[in-house]
């Protein structure tokens, strides 16, 4: 039997209470939904539905991330785009139409690059996740970062009238990336043309999209976070839902937890420090020695670091410091002969001058400190409040 919250609806509210109608569900309270902060990656067709969906409905705080701008071909499928959006960043307008659609709402945009600009600590200040995404690439990072922070995470994806969503709720439930096989490893390598280095001129090609699976997909992801948020459980944790409108048929599939799997790894303890992207890695170190009381170890991040660039052909070198999927194809030859660079490439941050922003740590990231067999987790503290949109463009 369904539980009731017991609320009593008089006449009065029937005209003047926004969410009235909702509230007749047996077990809904939308003081859940109104103290409730979610975070939407990807802002774009299936997007839009989302934060439109979670306006209506009352969720309280809704932060979105892109760093893509508004074109023509959205405004025939993204419900918080106008005409007047063109050429602003995504972000921007769909917080803005959000507050239209719903004053109540508080939205937070942030102008970022899911993959490169988002600390893996950031997602575990939300009650729910949701991906717009369209790339591998960027599902692979948040469903790492949620996972690893325990953090609900929903994902979806569209292509023309077909569709599918999926359910992770970490540490139990299988997770995006169980839904891989050597193949899409093998696609998700394609766009870079040696170990790392992407082309710049990759063109990805652009999917076939409608706004009426989009509306099918998205309000499939928000009704799940709806449960997920009254501890009610999710009828697609660890399953795939799969939407063919050419049919108007729905299946759904379960989707096992694989051995060995990247994409499992969670942290029980993090050790907090008050240091942020703007200080050195030499004041991150000291702080380290202080809490940990540790002398001897390293710093890693989750990414391979470009240090040195090396010609082999001319023997000719060049600093580099940079991520090494983020070094361009022009990059990648040398200018005095022409020939491919060799990288020397390494995880772990050496410069103790420079400060962690240098070396590309995005805030509120997790690093992992090695100290010979003992490993710690430390989570920087830069705050939720400095990743508004303008802030991620000016530090990174």
């Amino acid at each position: 039997m369904e539980e009731n919250n017991n609320e009593v609806i008089d006449l009065e509210s029937l005209s003047t209470d926004r969410y009235e109608r909702q509230k007749r569900i047996p077990w809904w309270h939308q003081e859940v939904l109104k103290n409730a902060r979610v975070l939407v990656v990807g802002t774009g067709t299936v997007g839009n539905e989302i934060c439109k969906n979670l306006s209506l409905i009352g969720v309280g705080e809704i932060w979105i991330i892109d760093n893509d701008t508004v074109e023509i071909a959205n405004l025939n499928r993204s419900v918080l785009m106008r005409g007047e959006d063109i050429g602003r960043d995504k972000v921007d307008a769909v917080a803005e139409h959000i507050k239209e659609l719903n004053p109540e709402i508080n939205a937070v945009p942030v102008n970022a690059n899911a993959v490169w600009d988002i600390g893996a600590g950031f997602y575990r200040n939300f009650d729910v996740v949701f991906s717009g995404l369209d790339n591998r690439e960027a599902r692979i990072y948040v469903n790492k970062y949620c996972y690893m922070t325990k953090t609900p995470f929903i994902d979806s994806g569209i292509e023309a009238l077909r569709g599918r969503v999926m359910v992770i709720k970490p540490p139990d439930s299988s997770c995006y990336e169980c839904t891989f096989f050597e193949k899409d490893y093998m696609l998700l390598s394609i766009k870079y043309s040696c170990p790392g280095l992407p082309i710049e001129e990759l063109i990805e090609g652009k999917v076939p999209m409608v706004a009426t699976t989009s509306s099918v997909i998205a309000g499939i992801q928000v009704q799940e976070a709806i449960e997920l948020l009254h501890d009610r459980k999710s009828s697609l944790e660890g399953r795939e839902l799969y939407f063919n409108g050419d049919l108007n048929e729905i299946s759904i599939n379960t989707i096992k937890k694989r051995d060995g799997c990247m994409g499992h790894f969670y942290i029980d303890e993090f050790i907090k420090v008050p240091i942020t992207v703007k200080n050195t890695l030499k004041e991150l170190k000291k702080e380290i020695k202080n809490k940990i009381n540790i002398k001897d170890f390293v710093v890693m991040h989750d990414r391979e670091i470009a240090y040195q660039a090396i010609c082999k052909n001319c023997s000719s070198r060049k600093e580099i410091l940079k991520p090494v999927g983020r070094i361009t194809e022009k990059e990648a030859y040398c200018e005095k002969c022409g020939e491919r660079f060799s990288f020397e490439t390494s995880s772990e941050l050496k410069h103790d001058n420079l400060t962690l922003k240098e070396h590309h740590v995005p805030p509120m990231h997790i690093l992992t400190v090695q100290n010979n067999n003992e490993i710690y987790y430390v989570e920087l503290s830069d705050k939720m409040e400095d990743m508004a949109s303008f802030y991620i463009r000016e530090i990174l």
